[in-house]
Order: C-alpha cells, then structure tokens, then sequence
C-alpha cells in the first residue's frame, strides 16, 4: 500500500506544470475557457486553505485556480465561473491535503470564479 502511494505520488509530482489542451465548450462566447489537465501535488504551503487564484484579479486576462483540501476526507471539486453557473468540464478527485488546479485561458471582467463539490 505505501508502494502505491509512493508511485502515485511520484508520478503525480512529475506531471505538474505539464498542463494538458482539453478544449471546453463554454456557455457564451465571451467565457469560453480551456481546460487544463488537472493535476494533483501534495501540498505546499504556498496554497492556502481551500480556492486561489493567480492573479487574484485578471479581469479578462487568464488565471491560474487552485483548490487546496483542508478537510479530513476525499473530495471531488469542480471549478465554476459563479455569473453563468459554467463548470470547467475537469473534476478533481483530492485526497485530503492535496491540491488541485485548472486554467482559465480568459476570464469576463466582473465575473466571480470559485470551487464546488460536484
């Protein structure tokens, strides 16, 4: 069993920055975004708890989510762009501790982003 973790983790922590070109279909033209393959690391202390961003206000321009789970169970997140309710097509399955991210290739000015259950 730790084996398994051990390679799970390894290949997990290869694969970070190797983002993948999964096209979504968006609800509006205007908030269409790509998907990033979606990755997991163990966590670092440069993701605080729960939903961030990078930068914290593109207002347009892409950006960087991630969503650190702080609580004692596994989790399957989704990020969602709140104004028109659209969902990255990528869920994340997380154990607890573990970090998740997605990329916005643009965001609408104005609009709210964050990270639910699904």
């Amino acid at each position: 069993m730790l084996k398994t973790k051990v390679a799970v983790m390894a290949s997990v922590i290869a694969a970070l920055g190797v983002m993948g070109a999964a096209s979504a279909s968006a609800s509006t033209s205007q908030d269409a975004a790509v998907a990033a393959t979606p990755t997991k690391a163990a966590a670092f202390s440069d993701y605080p708890c729960w939903t961030s961003f990078d930068p914290p206000n593109p207002e347009g321009a892409g950006m960087w989510q991630f969503y650190r789970n702080c609580t004692n169970r596994d989790v399957t997140v989704c990020a969602e762009d709140v104004e028109d309710g659209y969902l990255q097509p990528d869920h994340i399955s997380l154990e607890a501790g573990w970090v998740g991210k997605w990329y916005w290739e643009r965001t609408t000015p104005g609009h709210h982003y964050t990270t639910v259950y699904c």
